[in-house]
């Protein structure tokens, strides 16, 4: 018969909230079978190596039936007993001085009788037999617990298994069990994990995939998951102490196989979504889906669909590079979820992500520095956000066509760069002029007034264009001029007086200040460099 003491059953984490009240000397004693005890007619189904569970609803407030079960229990060698003192509160004293008396370790509970029986029962099974259990019954086990539970259902068989804090992560989701477990920021920190190979080179065939785990003060182990030739996850078991044992071993790389054939169903499963999403923004942006079609089409994809929104859209800088994958959808959506509680609609659109975000959700500047910044954190390449105006429905493609204007003259401005984010409300004059809509007019324009400084400035290596570039923000002064570019005032007034000469303007003249300003505007957005082909 398999069995296993009191006090190496304590051991394990599923008992970690448990405290022995009473019969400390009784903690060597052998646990064989498990048993309820909720009333004094069943304890003559008490055999020795029982572990006997009772909520104590039955002794309330009754001495006699208090000693009645220690004296009960003791006679029949049952080996301790698992007090829920939810009702009781805390032990007795007339139990603890029976117990004490008798040997017999009482101990609090936590769990619900079901999650400690099966604990109890798969744990002396796995943890101390030395035959493993035949593999196919515990993949099958493995297998139906995925099926009807997913990863959670598969955390929670090895955690009763193991009795080991277990987790299987995937993305930034953590299958946990017991919930809640682990430290806060481990799963966000995930980049700055240091994993290690255990016993390489050892002949034994499940020690090849074990990896050890460490981030701060935390030690772990555990197997990495891949799916679609990447890897995509991690199982562990939070075990600080020793490594895990054969037994152990072999779950994990059972555990391994279920799990990543759970992620390609996943991975099916969300590329299906991705694709619905998509044409749930194609059809938005056609303007033509009446308000309750739509929010209702929101609703089967879990998604509420906002009356006033504004449009954010991702765009890769490098249009030869392979567009974003899953990782940057799940990485925005997580970020949604942990800062604001809620999803938006974020999908797939035109090579690149779409982002339908409330007008009340946050500030514009706010919600575009967190995509930045959760993006940064899972893929390498450079990209742009650009950020549309407040529209309410059905006008989201005036907003999605303001993002891509954004994109498009934005990088051209000076003096509107912030982490390669651009915002269509701070466009200025860009909001109406663009490289679309110039005509051979407004390059008859620059080329009057601001071409013969540019070709002066790239023969001489010299800096009209920037001297009034400076001129003019400062108000024309000569003095301001001076110190913002670290010249003296005479070199100022020599550069401007050539730069009335070649562009044939007067600055006293306002209406000639005006055309030199319009001409710095124009030359980013001229056809010479076109930007993003967004």
């Amino acid at each position: 018969m398999l069995t296993i003491t009191v006090r190496e059953l304590l051991l394990a984490d599923f008992f970690r909230r448990s405290e022995v009240l009473a019969g400390e000397e009784g903690l060597d004693a052998k646990i064989s079978t498990i048993y309820v005890v909720d009333s004094p007619l069943v304890y003559d189904n008490v055999i020795e190596g029982t572990f006997a569970l009772t909520a104590g609803f039955y002794l309330l407030e009754n001495e006699e039936l208090q000693v009645s079960l220690v004296e009960e229990l003791a006679k029949r060698k049952a080996a301790v007993l698992g007090v829920d003192l939810w009702l009781l509160k805390e032990l007795p004293e007339a139990m603890k001085q029976k117990a004490d008396e008798c040997g017999l370790p009482i101990i609090s509970v936590h769990d619900p009788y079901s999650d400690i029986v099966e604990f109890i029962t798969s744990h002396i099974f796995f943890k101390y037999s030395r035959e493993f259990v035949n593999k196919g019954a515990i993949y099958v086990r493995l297998l139906e617990s995925a099926n009807q539970n997913g990863l959670q259902g598969v955390a929670k068989n090895l955690y009763q298994w193991t009795g080991l804090g277990t987790a299987i992560i995937h993305g930034q989701k953590a299958h946990q069990f017991p919930e809640g477990f682990l430290p806060d920021g481990i799963i966000e920190a995930q980049e700055k994990w240091k994993i290690d190979r255990v016993d390489e080179g050892s002949p034994e065939l499940y020690k090849k995939n074990i990896r050890q785990f460490s981030w701060q003060k935390y030690r772990w182990y555990g197997v990495e998951l891949w799916a679609e030739n990447k890897r995509d996850g991690y199982i562990f078991f939070w075990n600080h102490d020793e490594l895990v044992d054969q037994n152990n071993y072999q779950l994990l790389d059972l555990a391994k196989t279920i799990c990543e054939i759970e992620l390609q169903k996943i991975l099916r499963e969300k590329g299906d979504y991705e694709r619905q999403k998509t044409r749930f923004v194609t059809e938005l942006l056609q303007e033509q889906i009446e308000y309750d079609k739509g929010a209702a089409i929101a609703g089967t994809l879990g998604l509420e669909l906002p009356k006033s929104a504004r449009v954010f859209y991702i765009y890769l800088a490098d249009e030869t590079e392979k567009g974003f994958g899953m990782e940057a959808i799940d990485a925005i959506e997580y970020a949604f979820l942990r800062n604001y509680g809620k999803k938006t609609l974020t999908a797939f659109y035109d090579q690149g992500i779409f982002l339908l975000v409330p007008s009340d959700l946050a500030g514009e500047e706010e919600i575009a520095t967190m995509v930045w910044k959760a993006l940064t954190k899972v893929i390498s390449q450079k990209f742009y956000i650009g950020v549309g105006r407040i529209v309410t429905y059905p006008d989201y493609g005036v907003s999605y066509r303001d993002t891509k204007k954004a994109i498009k003259i934005g990088p051209k401005i000076k003096n509107r760069r912030q982490q390669n984010i651009y915002f269509f409300d701070k466009l200025g004059i860009y909001r109406f002029l663009s490289p679309e809509n110039i005509t051979k007019d407004a390059v008859a324009f620059y080329n009057d007034y601001l071409k013969p400084l540019e070709e002066y400035d790239r023969k001489n290596n010299s800096e009209l264009v920037t001297t009034l570039e400076a001129f003019l923000q400062t108000g024309c002064n000569w003095n301001l001029t001076a110190a913002k570019l670290y010249l003296h005032p005479n070199t100022i007034r020599y550069r401007i007086g050539l730069i009335e000469k070649m562009s044939k303007v007067d600055f006293k003249i306002e209406e000639d200040r005006f055309n030199m300003s319009l001409a710095l505007k124009l030359a980013p957005i001229l056809p010479k460099d076109d930007g993003p082909a967004v």
